[in-house]
């Protein structure tokens, strides 16, 4: 089995930082290598949320089962995908010297020896692409001017 944990500090807030990871349908506009997106909600806080990512020739859907525990956490556990096994969770803090630090931590095995070599390297790139496409993206909607 697989591990990746990445952080990063967003200069946002607990509660805009995990609002901003929830809407799973925005990824398209900002998360590298997320080309579609689509949310079936399930009840209670708890959402499927299915992203169809691309890498060059390999392209795929990913669909999760995702437990909101807002403002603190998202769970996440494998519905369907590429991969025999893929748990996680986000979670959100507050930073000591402001903003939030948000943490994206994975757990994975591929559902095949050919997909396992390339499971790793494609999962470990594209955690470290969310969590800095999350960055910026938080970056912007602060320096952005509020409407109200």
């Amino acid at each position: 089995m697989e591990r990746i944990e990445r952080s990063a500090v967003v200069p946002a807030g607990r509660e805009e930082t995990f609002a901003l990871v929830a809407d799973v349908s925005s990824y398209p506009e900002f998360v590298p290598y997320c080309i579609g997106a689509k949310v079936t909600p399930v009840g209670n806080g708890v959402i499927d949320a299915s992203l169809r990512m691309a890498r060059g020739p390999i392209r795929f859907w990913l669909t999760t089962r995702n437990r909101e525990h807002a403002p603190d956490r998202i769970e996440m556990r494998l519905v369907k995908g590429p991969f025999g096994l893929l748990n996680g969770h986000w979670s959100f803090e507050d930073a000591s010297g402001g903003g939030t630090r948000v943490s994206l931590n994975l757990e994975f095995d591929g559902a095949s020896r050919f997909l396992g070599r390339f499971a790793a390297p494609f999962l470990n790139e594209l955690a470290d692409s969310m969590v800095t496409a999350f960055v910026r993206r938080a970056g912007r909607a602060t320096r952005s001017p509020r409407a109200g």
